[in-house]
């Protein structure tokens, strides 16, 4: 969310919770951003009187933990995957050059697949 088009209001505004916003102009935005929560009963931050976007930017919603782990485990298997397919595209082109090299780039892929699975 850009802070053009920012309303005032968090991303899924009918859940309560903690975001992160920082007071435009701030000198370093990168370490001045603070969290906040968001009342979704009453439609509003708590401690900012008006509209929030009037005076601050929003940077988007604090994760828990277990959403941190979830996107980092995400990450790993999709990481995994694109390393397992670039040695299957190495052993596809072996194969078809008739190398013998083929077999450790296909035992790469498996390898690396395998440890998906842990």
């Amino acid at each position: 969310m850009s802070a053009a088009q920012w309303d005032g209001l968090p991303q899924n505004p009918d859940e309560s919770g903690w975001h992160f916003i920082v007071r435009k102009g701030a000198p370093f935005p990168e370490v001045s951003s603070f969290p906040i929560y968001w009342a979704s009963s009453d439609q509003c931050f708590e401690g900012i009187a008006g509209n929030a976007a009037d005076a601050f930017r929003y940077i988007g919603p604090c994760l828990t933990p277990a959403e941190v782990a979830a996107l980092v485990e995400q990450a790993r298997r999709e990481e995994r995957d694109a390393c397992a397919n670039v040695c299957n595209g190495i052993a596809h082109n072996l194969y078809c050059d008739g190398d013998a090299a083929a077999m450790w780039a296909e035992a790469c892929e498996e390898a690396i697949r395998a440890r998906s699975a842990t």
